[in-house]
């Protein structure tokens, strides 16, 4: 791999995605949301998806392809009806505009509800309703406390009682619940993610020189080792990709992983805890929408396993996009029945869940010694064939070594070292 071409190629892509957004900014903006609007967008999104094909690198081209080929697509489309993160477009600079379009961050407003209205109110800003994942006005009934709003993040100082009704509405819409009590503690917590980040990435320096005696360890050992460093390296490279959206603009980072080893359900594992920034997008765009289509012909309680299926299924086609763009290699499908296949397990354990209630209870131990064997047993039999077949582990660790390489003789020089 010719490291300064690979740099220019992916300059050259990401000026041209932000070209390409800039257009839809000071353009489409401009007509009516709908059809007509997706008929000017689908160009865009067609562009978007040849645009790392130029890209040959997997640590360039892999954090390229997800936020090109996946988020910004998936958003332009939810953007063309005024849904998803970009429907406040008429109140975000266009350095906002940009960011929240290609990476996964999120305008960030502190608001209060209008005191002027004694009815229940939607919660508004100086420039735009907040809405839920679904677009819908959020409202809040009149009680003599209110709860602050941040973007998606309800901090209440409620009484007790009243709170924990509060909490449990908005997290079943699919926000984050936050206390003042708990909210006083952000502070504390930003050294001690420091201190995590470091010790990521000394442990995903560990797993790389594991690999040179991969041929003395246990098939098992290395299926560990591919977990950790799948979990590891996507949560490094993504959360520096937006590093500096957060510094430079005030945008609020969206959360990627909530600590996934310790899942105690797929439901868990899969929504709550496993790389948050696919649910965050797929919510709207397929889960909300089928869901909608379900309830109409099998009722509430049922429309809720199809949407599941459907948001699983997506998934593992763009999982299977991601793996050609990387490879170039004919799909052989098996990603997209892993998550086909787990898409029906989560199916399977809301229905359980529904029937039993809450009678009948796996300790937390157990359960989530389970939950990680069967995603780890499911991964080595369907996720990873299609990336150790086609040498994209060995592409991933060479790439390690040759960036290494590369700042030794060129950067450290230029540096003085």
């Amino acid at each position: 791999m010719d490291i300064p071409v690979e740099i220019q190629n992916f300059i050259r892509v990401w000026f041209a995605a932000i070209g390409a957004l800039c257009f839809c900014y000071y353009f489409l903006t401009r007509i009516p949301s709908g059809i007509f609007r997706l008929f000017f967008v689908l160009p865009i999104v067609y562009f978007f998806l040849i645009l790392p094909l130029d890209l040959s690198s997997f640590h360039l081209g892999a954090p390229t392809i997800f936020y090109l080929v996946w988020l910004a697509n998936f958003k332009l489309l939810l953007f063309c009806f005024d849904q998803g993160p970009l429907s406040s477009y008429s109140s975000l600079p266009l350095l906002h505009f940009l960011s929240i379009a290609l990476l996964p961050v999120r305008a960030k407003h502190v608001t209060r509800v209008d005191d002027n209205n004694r009815r229940d109110r939607e919660v508004v800003s100086d420039k735009h309703v907040i809405r839920d994942n679904n677009n819908k006005p959020i409202v809040i009934p009149q009680v003599k406390s209110e709860p602050i709003v941040t973007g998606t993040k309800i901090v209440s100082d409620r009484p007790l009682v009243q709170e924990k009704a509060f909490k449990r509405k908005y997290i079943s819409e699919g926000k984050e619940f936050v206390s003042n009590k708990d909210a006083t503690r952000d502070g504390s917590k930003i050294s001690t993610h420091s201190c995590l980040i470091w010790v990521k990435l000394i442990l995903l320096g560990a797993i790389i020189w594991a690999y040179n005696y991969r041929e003395l360890l246990h098939s098992n050992v290395i299926l560990v080792l591919y977990c950790l460093h799948v979990y590891l390296a996507v949560e490094l490279i993504l959360g520096l990709t937006v590093v500096p959206a957060r510094a430079l603009l005030g945008l609020e980072i969206e959360t990627q992983f909530n600590d996934p080893y310790l899942a105690t359900s797929l439901q868990d594992f899969w929504g709550r805890r496993w790389n948050l920034m696919v649910p965050g997008i797929l919510r709207p765009s397929v889960y909300f929408p089928v869901r909608a289509i379900s309830t109409r012909v099998l009722g509430k309680e049922l429309a809720k396993l199809p949407a599941i299926f459907a948001t699983f299924l997506v998934s593992g086609l763009m999982h299977e996009l991601i793996y050609y763009y990387l490879s170039r290699a004919r799909p052989t499908w098996e990603v997209t029945w892993f998550f086909v296949l787990h898409g029906i397990c989560v199916c399977v354990e809301v229905t359980l869940k529904k029937v039993l209630g809450g009678g009948w209870q796996i300790n937390r131990v157990v359960s989530g010694v389970l939950t990680l064997g069967f995603v780890a047993w499911t991964g080595d039999w369907l996720f990873f064939p299609q990336i150790i077949r086609n040498g994209l582990d060995q592409k991933a660790i060479n790439e390690y070594y040759v960036l290494v390489g590369f700042f030794k003789d060129r950067l450290l020089p230029v540096l003085g070292f």
